[in-house]
């Protein structure tokens, strides 16, 4: 933004100057000229945060764009009320509603009208061409799995056909990534909580797999979330984290990883280019392998053809002379010895 910010409060009116109402913190930037509003930054009662509008409608929403394209080699684009365009052209421009520096992970779905990555050649030191044949031998081994997500609650129950990225990762690493994130490992509703003097022993109804000093993610009564390290393991179905809060109830929902894997799609689609080029070039080779047989079959038909149709022309031949001999012979044989009498 432009300008020195200043951050207001309070349970007045509104106004440059004035405050925002009960539990909401507006943050206010008058000489900005990105954002249509005034309020620059509001946190409101709700917890959710509004740029550039005085009502956000989800945990973040982000309203207006930047007034000037971007360029830059990391960048992603996200915006809720729409406000973001990329132009139709050979140069990319766009207004910017997120800058981010880094990755932006999502739980759920990014959902967008047109996804655009940097692929410009003065950015990349090419190698060489990809070998088709080989690409596709990857693509044959990649095994395509009907699958659904172990957490139905927050992901869906539907069934997805897609790959796995073990599976994945064994055939074609490059298109696999790690990352920190929890696992579902756990999922279920803590059976029993004890909480006090900072920690909180849980009990479940299942074997919880966990051990010290485990990451552990889990969602109270309110649906806040609560991480903490476990502390101690009571039992297989019961354990101790360190936490102040004292939930009434607790959903355990698993322990974080740093090997968690995601699968680089783009990377599969440029390799399934790769192995249709190649079933093209196949393809191709067989089509004009087939013509040529055509062509040859054709000319060896048509001598086949003349042979035997010489051959019948022959015994036609022959059996008409024979016929007409044959009548000649019976017009010279004597009357038979009745008639003779």
């Amino acid at each position: 933004g432009g300008g020195a910010g200043a951050a207001n409060t309070g349970s007045g009116g509104g106004g440059a100057s004035g405050t925002g109402a009960a539990g909401v913190v507006i943050i206010r930037y008058p000489t900005s000229t990105v954002f249509t509003t005034a309020s620059t930054l509001v946190a409101a009662a709700n917890g959710y945060v509004g740029v550039g509008t005085n009502n956000p409608q989800v945990p973040l929403h982000v309203a207006g764009s930047s007034a000037t394209n971007a360029a830059t080699s990391s960048i992603r684009y996200i915006n809720y009320g729409g406000g973001s365009s990329v132009n139709q052209n050979t140069a990319w421009s766009g207004p910017v509603t997120i800058y981010s520096e880094g990755d932006i992970m999502s739980r759920g779905s990014v959902i967008s009208t047109s996804v655009n990555a940097f692929s410009d050649r003065r950015i990349k030191d090419v190698i060489g061409l990809s070998d088709n044949k080989k690409d596709l031998d990857l693509v044959n081994r990649i095994q395509v799995t009907k699958y659904k997500y172990i957490d139905s609650i927050g992901v869906g129950n539907k069934v997805h056909t897609k790959v796995i990225a073990q599976q994945v990762e064994e055939v074609y690493p490059e298109a696999v990534t790690y990352t920190t994130n929890y696992i579902p490992n756990v999922y279920t509703l803590a059976q029993s909580l004890k909480a006090e003097n900072g920690k909180i022993t849980i009990t479940l109804n299942k074997a919880h797999d966990l051990n010290v000093p485990d990451k552990v993610k889990m969602i109270d009564e309110k649906g806040v979330e609560i991480i903490a390290n476990v502390l101690q393991v009571n039992s297989s179905n019961s354990f101790t984290v360190a936490s102040t809060e004292t939930p009434v109830k607790l959903f355990v929902y698993g322990k974080q990883v740093t090997d968690f894997r995601a699968v680089d799609y783009e990377a599969l689609s440029m390799l399934g280019i790769s192995a249709i080029q190649e079933l093209t070039q196949r393809i191709t080779a067989l089509e004009k392998e087939n013509a040529a047989l055509k062509a040859n079959s054709k000319t060896q038909n048509d001598a086949k053809y003349n042979e035997l149709k010489a051959q019948v022309d022959e015994l036609m031949n022959l059996m008409q002379k024979n016929g007409i001999k044959k009548v000649k012979e019976e017009q010279a044989m004597p009357a038979s010895s009745e008639t003779a009498r």
